[in-house]
């Protein structure tokens, strides 16, 4: 595959995209899987780039279509190889290949069920003398080369069979569009009850995507080139819904204590305090103002330690002092 230049990016930014793609640690298990040839992996685009300026110093030629580099992937049956040996097949295939007079990069992707190298190799020659010239039929001189190293290491090899007799491809695997993937991350999100509008928006951010906030809230993925918004993902997906259905969740709980009385604990007793509340933010606060002010009192008299709520007498909650709460109280 031959890497070149577009009118959208430069000559340099082309070569950098494929070297970094090549190069992602999560494929490579952090940079693990990564060799190289007469080059190092960090400035590889750099040395590549550099290569064809001496070149043209060298030779005095430009070319206007120039090739920035050349790219072979090479995939191995699932299970059949370690990552490891992988790459050294990789580097061994690529060595052959260019009969070592060409830098280049091997890096061994485990991010999907077939371990498979992406192997990049530069155009201009180590001396800077000359490009490398591809020729006819080159993909199938690489697939016979690599087959025979395959062979070599006890590997398997596709069997080439008459088209007839090819088995073809009829069941493919279902596409989750994006679309479809913001809607299951919005589900697990909801599951977890945010307790708020905004909170629900936060989680949404913390999960790697790019909130828009308007007329219309719109959100973006990461690898997304625009902005979803909500209301074009159907039923109950919509930011009046979200507004309507999630902002406001019930909550509340019950204490249960028990106990017994009497000269010889005859009498048993159960006492139990239940709350049923709905979306409540202000009661909430109340309550923990309610009970800073009590610990406020408790520390002031001396008193510490851990304590329930049955612990705590009203009147340590109340913002009244004791003779205030039995006048109107009692």
């Amino acid at each position: 595959m031959r890497c070149i230049k577009t009118r959208e990016k430069s000559v340099a930014a082309c070569l950098k995209s494929r070297t970094d793609y090549a190069q992602n640690l999560d494929k490579t298990e952090q940079g693990q899987l990564v060799s190289s040839y007469k080059c190092s992996p960090l400035t590889v685009d750099e040395e590549f780039m550099l290569s064809k300026r001496q070149y043209e110093l060298v030779t005095g030629r430009r070319q206007k279509n120039d090739v920035i580099a050349y790219q072979i992937r090479q995939s191995f049956k699932p299970g059949e190889i370690t990552a490891e040996e992988a790459n050294k097949v990789g580097y061994e295939l690529a060595m052959r290949f260019t009969k070592g007079k060409y830098a280049f990069l091997v890096a061994t992707h485990t991010d999907r069920e077939h371990i498979h190298n992406h192997i990049i190799y530069n155009s201009t020659a180590l001396d800077c003398s000359r490009k490398f010239r591809d020729f006819l039929l080159s993909g199938l001189a690489v697939q016979r080369l690599s087959d025979l190293i395959c062979l070599k290491h006890s590997l398997s090899a596709i069997e080439i069979k008459p088209y007839r007799e090819r088995q073809k491809r009829v069941l493919y695997p279902p596409k989750e569009s994006n679309r479809d993937q913001l809607c299951g991350v919005i589900d697990s999100i909801l599951a977890d009850k945010p307790g708020s509008y905004e909170e629900f928006l936060k989680k949404l951010e913390q999960q790697g995507y790019e909130v828009k906030r308007g007329k219309f809230t719109s959100v973006k993925g990461v690898r997304q080139k625009r902005f979803i918004r909500f209301r074009t993902l159907g039923a109950g997906y919509s930011e009046e819904e979200l507004k309507a259905n999630h902002s406001g969740i019930p909550h509340g709980g019950f204490v249960i204590r028990s106990g017994k009385t009497g000269w010889n604990q005859e009498n048993s007793h159960v006492i139990e305090y239940s709350l049923k509340l709905d979306s409540n933010p202000e009661f909430t606060s109340c309550v923990i103002v309610a009970y800073a002010r009590a610990a406020y009192r408790l520390y002031k008299e001396g008193q510490n330690g851990c304590k329930t709520v049955f612990d705590i007498a009203p009147a340590y909650l109340s913002a009244k002092d004791g003779a205030e709460l039995r006048k109107n109280l009692l």
